[in-house]
């Protein structure tokens, strides 16, 4: 393959992989509840997935994850994402990263949001809402994809939760802070709900949280085939945390973090008040009580920063 052949390849895997969004921009929109629409799709899915699953299998494990992440797993796959970032029925907002906060930076500061986006102005990921909740559409591919195999790793393989984050943690690396120098803590809590989600298809297991987090199972075996017991409410899972205005981001320098702030205080004087991050101290605050001793896993304290090389993720 032709060298500039891998450079345009690549290029198109960080767009897929390492969107970003910009919450802060978006937060003058109100938006309606599409839960109800995406549960709906969702369903759909999960139906044609088990139809698929009990071709033969009598209630395969293995053939049952595959099918559902066929009909689920990230964009390029998948089609519930795709369905999320398309659909008309689904209320979005775009935000043009020329209008965003990263609207300063170049290819040093990141190789997506300098390179891919500003060349071609492309938008940034759309935000949408699920009941209180605004998040950026690539907080689903994040929940099904990196969120499984969270699931693979700590629940089917046994791992402990602590290694898993560190070693299948990109946020620091490619699909983060490398490419497009921004390390998201809602992409990491997306990770984490979406390991209890898959985990709840079967609930094999307790939550991580407790039995008293049990949401599953949504799907059982019956006379030798999978049937569905319950239906999916993704206003289960997605909550503040994965709201980038709430659960800041990190930067990977100095000069980045100024840009992003310099940005803010002009988009503050434009909605008329400060912005800050969080936007809201007390829906982060609820979020610190929710996570309890996991809070260091998943949630930024330190509100709009630089990453901590050494300590940022390893504070377990």
């Amino acid at each position: 393959m032709k060298k500039s052949a891998v450079i345009i390849s690549i290029f198109i895997i960080f767009s897929i992989f390492a969107a970003e969004v910009d919450q802060f921009s978006g937060s003058q929109f109100r938006l309606n509840d599409s839960a109800g629409i995406i549960n709906k799709k969702t369903d759909q899915l999960i139906d044609k997935a088990l139809a698929d699953a009990n071709t033969k299998n009598h209630c395969n494990e293995k053939k049952l994850y595959s099918e559902l992440r066929k009909q689920l797993r990230i964009k390029s796959w998948g089609k519930l994402v795709d369905f999320v970032e398309r659909d008309p029925s689904v209320d979005r907002v775009r935000i043009n990263i020329r209008n965003s906060i990263y609207s300063d930076f170049n290819v040093i500061d990141s190789l997506v949001l300098g390179v891919v986006a500003y060349t071609y102005s492309k938008p940034l990921g759309d935000i949408l809402r699920v009941g209180d909740t605004y998040v950026g559409v690539d907080k689903f591919e994040h929940f099904l994809g990196r969120g499984f195999k969270y699931f693979n790793a700590h629940y089917l393989k046994n791992k402990p939760l602590a290694k898993v984050v560190k070693s299948l943690n990109n946020e620091r690396g490619i699909l983060g802070a490398w490419t497009t120098g921004v390390m998201s803590y809602g992409d990491l809590s997306a990770n984490f709900n979406g390991m209890r989600f898959w985990n709840h298809i079967l609930l094999k297991k307790d939550d991580y949280f407790g039995s008293e987090w049990n949401l599953g199972p949504y799907i059982i075996c019956q006379n030798d085939n999978w049937v569905k017991n319950k239906s999916i409410d993704w206003r289960n899972y997605f909550d503040n945390s994965m709201d980038e205005s709430i659960n800041c981001s990190k930067f990977r320098n100095k000069r980045q973090l100024r840009k992003v702030k310099n940005r803010l205080d002009i988009l503050g004087q434009e909605f008329g008040r400060e912005l800050n991050c969080p936007l809201d101290q007390n829906l982060f605050d609820q979020m610190m009580d929710k996570y309890g001793e996991y809070v260091f896993w998943l949630l930024n304290p330190d509100g709009l920063a630089v990453i901590d090389q050494e300590n940022d993720l390893y504070t377990f």
